[in-house]
């Protein structure tokens, strides 16, 4: 007999690519069997059941692997294997500060452990990407950059946020197979389009589309666990307003100029600087700003339009791994210490260029 309590479970799945907020609902594994009141408990009855337990070769065969073993055999399994040290994974996301759980068994005691070799090698190998991973990332963002001129067309003042929000996702799944976003689908228009990470539970898109409005739609669809991250600004009625245009092709302008600065072998940081740079000239060009844009850097102004990093690595993961690797220190300024990559810019690295001036007039 079990019995168990079904209050208000807040368990929802968190991902590296996609956060799904936390609602209080009655906890998914009983509701599937009897949907009752809260603060309730159910109780079911066990008896004889049938269960297949699929053999070896069924999973060989499902998953074109040469071997496999069940779990309870491991000790046994690699005991045989007489390994001089078995390396299990550990090791700190340097973008969410989160320590990936090591393996752990009934009888690993009995081994020679190491659990700080492995983890910097695989975050190199996920770094560089394979012809095949590249191939996926431009498959990726392929459909997602097709997905927001989809949506680019149809925008319509009276329409919600959402729709937007729904529209690329029906896009990205119907035209490329993408069932999942990368991350939360953030859908700013107004003053929202100026407010970092928009979208998230507590701000669902969920404005009224008003004419006038600056859209600031940040959406990435996801295939095969590999992520994209596209950000696209436009007027909502399709004209802008000379103050509009003005900030969109300052940022234009930054975009282009580090896209045309960056290869193998710069410095991340220097990009992102240079990004700062073309945003302030601009910015005193538009009468924004007033004074020299050389003193405007030694205080860090950038910061103020552009509070995120530059861009960042970009792979399995939407912030992927690898942008500290041990050695590189990020660096405490304003703008920059947001920068989720401190190491020089490579061949195969998958990377966003997303520079921005974040403005609100009263």
């Amino acid at each position: 007999m079990v019995a168990a309590n079904i209050s208000h479970s807040p368990e929802r799945s968190t991902t590296p690519r996609q956060l799904i907020s936390a609602r209080a609902v009655q906890n998914s594994r009983l509701r599937a069997k009897d949907g009752v009141v809260p603060k309730s408990v159910v109780v079911l009855q066990g008896g004889e059941q049938k269960q297949r337990i699929f053999p070896k070769e069924h999973f060989k065969e499902k998953y074109a692997v040469d071997e496999v073993q069940y779990t309870c055999d491991i000790v046994d399994v690699l005991t045989n294997l007489t390994p001089a040290v078995l390396l299990t994974l550990r090791g700190q996301n340097t973008d969410s500060g989160s320590i990936c759980r090591e393996a752990s068994f009934e009888g690993i005691s009995g081994f020679q452990v190491n659990n700080s070799l492995l983890h910097p090698i695989i975050v190199e190998c996920r770094l560089i990407k394979t012809d095949m991973e590249l191939e996926v990332l431009r498959y990726t963002n392929r459909i997602s950059g097709e997905a927001h001129k989809m949506v680019m067309k149809h925008v319509k003042h009276g329409q919600k946020e959402y729709e937007m929000e729904s529209l690329f996702q029906h896009y990205c799944y119907t035209k490329g197979g993408m069932r999942h976003t990368s991350y939360t689908c953030i859908c700013g228009t107004g003053n929202n389009s100026s407010v970092l990470h928009y979208g998230h539970a507590g701000a669902p898109n969920d404005k009224t589309i008003m004419d006038g409005d600056m859209c600031l739609f940040d959406m990435g669809g996801e295939y095969y666990c590999y992520s994209s991250d596209i950000t696209s600004s436009f007027p909502a009625n399709g004209k802008f307003t000379p103050d509009q245009r003005a900030i969109y092709e300052a940022v234009l302008k930054s975009s282009r100029a580090v896209m045309a600065a960056i290869r193998p072998g710069v410095k991340w940081t220097d990009m992102h600087r240079l990004a700062d740079w073309v945003h302030l000239e601009e910015l005193v060009k538009i009468g924004i700003l007033n004074g020299s844009v050389e003193d405007m850097m030694k205080v860090h102004l950038g910061s103020v339009f552009m509070p995120h990093g530059l861009g960042h690595l970009l792979g399995i993961d939407v912030h992927d791994v690898g942008g500290y690797p041990e050695g590189v220190e990020c660096i405490n300024e304003p703008g920059l210490i947001s920068l989720l990559m401190g190491r020089l810019v490579q061949e195969r690295l998958g990377l966003t260029v997303e520079p921005c001036i974040y403005h609100q007039t009263p």
